[in-house]
């Protein structure tokens, strides 16, 4: 992309330049999806934030708030990797979330009848199988309520805070399993 002032960028926004509009996205669409792609996303959502960035950029610049330090590129590649960013901890949290019901569903046994959740606990069993078999152990007495006193003579650990530990770096292990499977991040039950 040619080097543009920050005034000339503002004019050609303000005067609705779509030419100029385009050519930030073909420019730098290309980078961005490549470090989108290179951190747990796809095509698709490189898309939408290349356009979100723009749109943020555009809004800035009607309100004389653009600050353009280096270039314009390096800005957008900044705003969309920012976005991105709060984009994957807001799914992350998310799958977490849902975790959280899913553990509802081993506490108290209810039918699921909402396909994206019947997919999300197909999902979940599957990862949980895949565990060392001492993490499925853990998690399985977790989700069913058993206390960790309970669960350390079970197990024969003398160490409830060990047994804690255990429990949370398995739990943490499952969520990141889930959140990397191909499957979850093409269906739309991930962004509900």
């Amino acid at each position: 992309m040619k080097h543009f002032s920050q005034e000339e960028i503002i004019r050609a926004i303000r005067s609705n330049n779509t030419d100029f509009i385009e050519s930030i996205y073909t420019d730098n669409y290309p980078g961005i999806r490549a470090y989108i792609n290179s951190n747990s996303g796809n095509n698709h959502d490189a898309q939408e934030i290349v356009q979100m960035g723009i749109v943020h950029i555009c809004k800035k610049a009607s309100e004389n708030k653009l600050n353009i330090k280096k270039n314009l590129s390096a800005l957008l590649f900044t705003i969309c990797k920012n976005m991105w960013l709060k984009d994957l901890e807001r799914k992350r949290k998310e799958i977490k979330n849902k975790t959280g019901i899913i553990e509802h569903y081993y506490n108290e046994p209810v039918t699921i009848k909402d396909p994206d959740e019947i997919e999300l606990f197909d999902l979940f069993e599957k990862h949980l199988n895949n565990l060392k078999p001492g993490c499925q152990k853990v998690l399985r007495m977790f989700f069913k309520g058993i206390s960790y006193k309970d669960m350390a003579a079970l197990l024969n650990i003398n160490s409830s805070n060990y047994l804690k530990s255990l429990k949370f770096k398995c739990k943490e292990e499952l969520t990141e399993n889930i959140y990397n499977d191909p499957y979850f991040k093409k269906n739309t039950f991930r962004s509900n």
